[in-house]
């Protein structure tokens, strides 16, 4: 990992990208206070990125939040339990469709 001051950098982005791809995270900081880091990302961490800063998926997980501090909600003990003998459940994976040709 490398540390640079952004006060006195003068490294280009191409270059400071290709410390990334050989393995080396870039930590840039202001005033000795590490303020942005530069890494490889995987495809989980672009899609907790790219949820965390959409507003709509934030809404409904907060709406999620507030509806089971209000109706309540069943541990994970409890759902295992209700689905490890839910043959009752109804089928909530669809079954492959049945196609007629007229």
């Amino acid at each position: 990992m490398k540390t640079i001051a952004l006060e006195t950098c003068d490294a280009s982005v191409r270059e400071l990208i290709e410390r990334v791809r050989r393995g080396s995270p870039v930590i840039l900081t202001e005033n000795n206070v590490p303020r942005y880091v530069l890494g490889a990302m995987d495809e989980f961490e672009w899609e907790v990125l790219s949820l965390s800063h959409n507003q709509e998926f934030m809404a409904y997980l907060e709406s999620a939040r507030v509806r089971g501090q209000t109706e309540g909600s069943l541990p994970m003990a409890e759902m295992r339990r209700r689905l490890s003998t839910s043959s009752t459940l109804p089928d909530l994976v669809p079954t492959q469709a049945k196609h007629t040709t007229p």
